[in-house]
């Protein structure tokens, strides 16, 4: 055992790394260091156990937070890494970090989450969750580690929605960290599990992002081709979130390609939607006065500039936008640099250093801006070190206009400092890089591309005008052709159903599930058609042409999903959505309608028998909501507690009669207890509800509030 302890601590004195990673405060903590850093770990690990009981690690804060710390990094090493969670959590509790009640509640959800990470979808989640709370402490390589733990455990499962999220999120990660071919992988992962779930905008994003990872460098031609179809199929949604981002974006591809006439005509087509606040966020907000304050700045309007920079960094602080200050403080220097007030400009310049993050994209962008004001201050031998760092930088290949920058900065340097020689040599690769830039036919196939995107936009609404016509001028026929289409799916319906309880007498129990889920609300297809005759009926053809179009898209939900056990919470709320819409537009004073989520909740992850809610929500309107003489209200509540998603749905109609305030049954309510009983016997997972008139516990109010317990399930 002496020689043991002679040997740890030559190691220690010899090896200068494990002076530099042993924190000289807690001596009584080097052997165990030094047990770990020659791998070592399960000594370690025990040694940090057993100095958790010492006398020094219960009077002492701070020592038991290191001793935390020591054991969250030995656990993974060892491969136990909810064990490391849980150290890492005891850790923060007892030091916490410089913004620690800004990030509360990402240490809050993973200490929610790590107890029920009991099976893949439960990991899934943790270890997703413990990603981002690691990117808040700026610690990347250890994020990306668990970012890519949480990214297997769902491709286990076949979650898509969750590799979706987490290959996107990983690949904004990889991008910040200048690894572009690895962002770009994990960009396709995405998108590859958005296709498989038909999420159209999962997949524009996608889209727009694998654009952007060419188009930074340099890769034009193949950029501007992804690029327009992810704007094309994010024009084509009736979700228009973030669509200023897209076209922003849009103009941001024009205007590195120098095509600045269609920089300002997308970012102008933002602007018109500035307002919407579905459209655009606050930061796309803010960041759409940055250009426009960019476009200003290009036609020298100088003053207008200003104000909209000025506007850019008022209302980055307000959000506490960080960049969107940076990007600010930046312009109005170059603008001070062109108004000759070079000093200023510095200051502005050194003043915006306080936003830069690690991202090696806006320490190369923010060296190059320096740059170009030192040298307007003579000042050659601080321009060469910066100019310095960013050749040296590897992310630099990664950024194609800044490195046309740098070495358009380097040439001039040079020739100032009559180095000509070095002057040439950099000149020589600048028009190399310029010229494989601007290309000529680059930028032609560039303006044919867009030329034949506007052309299909065109078409498709002259298609779209035509169809209009025709449905006004052939009413009478589109009549009689809904009858044969009603009379048709009558018959499916029927066929489909002889052969849905053909197969529930020999498939039992999981397949009369899928008989039961089909049997849902049939009569609600004659409540629809019978809606869309009258609008035929009252000549307004287009409105029947968009209810069919909801129509439609509830039909394909009800296909797709009544052949799963499971599926995602928010395709259930979307669905739920659909079929509501499709309910208040046959009314004539439509009802309100409310939802409350949690906002810790992952919808995308958690998973719950379909189509369970649609009954409760369809008596809501058909027994409480129709024909008031007051404003009819219905209201959801999303909660997750401990395995299960609790709902509550409350409308504030007539209310139930009291003799069917326990029982309340209905046709689609029967069909539910049968589910019921077939899902919480093959899960073992109880499903409860409960009825409540409002009047019951206060007589002032009116309505029904309907409690449910839904199980999450998994595929373990």
């Amino acid at each position: 055992m002496k020689f043991h302890l002679i040997f740890i601590s030559f190691i220690f004195l010899v090896n200068p790394l494990v002076g530099q990673t042993t924190n000289t405060k807690y001596p009584s903590l080097f052997l165990g260091d030094s047990l770990s850093l020659i791998q070592r770990h399960s000594e370690a690990f025990d040694f940090y156990q057993n100095e958790l009981n010492s006398p020094q690690s219960i009077s002492d804060t701070f020592y038991r937070a290191e001793i935390y710390h020591r054991l969250c990094m030995v656990s993974e090493a060892l491969n136990l890494f909810r064990e490391a969670i849980d150290f890492h959590l005891k850790w923060r509790n007892l030091q916490p970090f410089t913004n620690q009640q800004e990030n509360q509640r990402y240490l809050d959800k993973v200490a929610d989450l790590l107890p029920k990470a009991t099976d893949s979808l439960g990991l899934t989640r943790l270890y997703y969750r413990y990603g981002l709370l690691l990117t808040r402490e700026a610690n990347r390589d250890q994020a990306l580690q668990y970012f890519l733990r949480a990214l297997n455990f769902a491709n286990g499962i076949k979650n898509y929605a969750a590799v979706a999220t987490i290959a996107n999120d990983l690949a904004g990660e990889y991008w910040d960290a200048g690894q572009r071919d690895l962002s770009t992988k994990m960009y396709r992962q995405s998108l590859e599990a958005a296709i498989a779930i038909n999420d159209s905008n999962r997949m524009a994003g996608a889209y727009l992002n694998i654009a952007g990872n060419y188009i930074d460098e340099g890769d034009f031609k193949t950029g501007i081709q992804i690029h327009l179809k992810a704007l094309k199929i994010k024009e084509s949604l009736e979700d228009k979130s973030n669509l200023s981002y897209y076209y922003q974006q849009t103009a941001e591809v024009y205007y590195h390609a120098r095509n600045f006439e269609k920089w300002e005509e997308y970012i102008l087509k933002a602007y018109q939607i500035k307002d919407c606040e579905d459209c655009t966020s606050p930061m796309e907000k803010a960041t759409l006065y940055g250009e426009l304050g960019g476009i200003a700045k290009h036609k020298n309007q100088l003053q207008p500039a200003i104000q909209y920079f000025d506007t850019l960094l008022i209302i980055s602080t307000e959000i506490a936008y960080q960049n969107g200050q940076k990007t600010a403080l930046d312009n109005l220097a170059l603008i001070n640099k062109d108004l000759g007030n070079y000093k200023k400009a510095l200051e502005l310049t050194n003043k915006s250093e306080a936003f830069l993050t690690d991202n090696p994209f806006y320490h190369i962008s923010h060296n190059n801006t320096k740059v170009e004001l030192l040298q307007r201050l003579g000042k050659h031998k601080d321009v060469l070190a910066l100019l310095t760092q960013n050749i040296e930088n590897k992310a630099l290949p990664n950024y194609a206009s800044e490195k046309l920058r740098t070495f358009r900065l380097l040439y001039e340097t040079n020739l100032q400092l009559a180095k000509y020689q070095d002057a040439f040599s950099w000149n020589d690769s600048l028009r190399v890089l310029e010229n494989r830039l601007r290309d000529v036919d680059v930028r032609k196939e560039m303006a044919a591309l867009e030329t034949k995107y506007q052309t299909e936009k065109k078409e498709q609404q002259i298609y779209l005008l035509t169809a209009e016509n025709e449905i006004n001028n052939q009413r009478i026929k589109l009549s009689w052709l809904f009858i044969a289409f009603l009379f048709v799916l009558l018959v499916m319906g029927l066929i489909l159903l002889f052969f849905r309880r053909k197969q529930a007498a020999f498939k039992q129990s999981e397949l009369q599930q899928q008989l039961l889920r089909s049997q849902m609300n049939p009569h609600f297809i004659y409540n629809v058609m019978g809606s869309i005759q009258g609008y035929l009926y009252n000549h307004e053809a287009v409105k029947a042409a968009d209810y069919l179009s909801k129509f439609a898209s509830l039909s394909r939900s009800v296909l797709e999903f009544s052949a799963q056990e499971s599926i995602s919470l928010s395709k259930e709320i979307e669905m739920l959505q659909n079929y509501i819409e499709l309910e208040r537009a046959r009314m004539s004073s439509p009802f309100e309608v409310e939802y409350n989520i949690d906002s810790g909740m992952e919808t995308d992850f958690i998973e719950i028998p379909p189509m369970l809610l649609q009954p409760f929500v369809e008596n809501a309107i058909k027994h409480g909501l129709q024909n008031l003489n007051y404003s009819g209200k219905l209201s959801f509540c999303f909660r997750e507690i401990q395995g299960y998603v609790a709902v509550e749905i409350v409308d504030n109609g007539k209310g139930l009669p009291v003799s069917k305030d326990k029982d309340h049954n209905s046709k689609a309510l029967e069909i539910f207890h049968q589910r019921k009983k077939g899902i919480e016997r093959k899960f073992k997972k109880e499903i409860t509800f409960e009825f409540q008139n409002l009047n019951t516990i206060d007589n002032t109010k009116k309505g029904v509030r309907v409690f449910l317990h839904l199980p999450i399930l998994n595929h373990d």
